[in-house]
């Protein structure tokens, strides 16, 4: 038990490392899984996640597997507002596993640089990211998934 909540702690403080601005959102994010890195064309499995924050340099997701701290992962995020699919590379910075299902996780991750990706697009497009609301961000997570 002091193992789970070391661990929290943990998490916590790697949670609260990112120093860019953070905006809650509601987005549905899919990132490819693999067992090494998916850029360089290994197969692998693809998972739609929940995205709970972003900001300029990363985001929070809920993933409905566990994910590998450190792995570097292919994103795609399609942002509502702005009717457009931002193309990412990211690494996973925590793990944290879901208190109500150990399936489940939360993590954070940084995007990285990449000629292959959108990362300009995503951080000249960050300030049109705003907080939609409580009421609009509960609306939007029920329409996505139903809770």
């Amino acid at each position: 038990m002091l193992r789970v909540d070391k661990l929290s702690w943990i998490g916590h403080m790697r949670e609260n490392k990112r120093h860019s601005p953070r905006v809650e959102r509601i987005e549905r994010a899919l990132i490819q899984l693999s067992s090494g890195c998916a850029r360089l064309g290994e197969s692998g499995v693809t998972v739609s996640a929940q995205i709970r924050d972003v900001s300029v340099t990363g985001f929070k997701a809920h993933l409905p597997t566990l994910i590998q701290e450190g792995a570097i992962v292919d994103v795609c995020i399609s942002v509502a507002d702005h009717m457009h699919r931002y193309l990412l590379i990211a690494q996973v910075m925590w793990v944290k596993p879901d208190e109500e299902n150990a399936e489940h996780c939360f993590a954070g991750f940084r995007l990285l640089p990449s000629e292959e990706s959108d990362l300009m697009a995503w951080m000249r497009a960050f300030r049109g990211i705003s907080h939609p609301g409580k009421h609009s961000v509960e609306r939007k997570r029920k329409t996505l998934f139903g809770h």
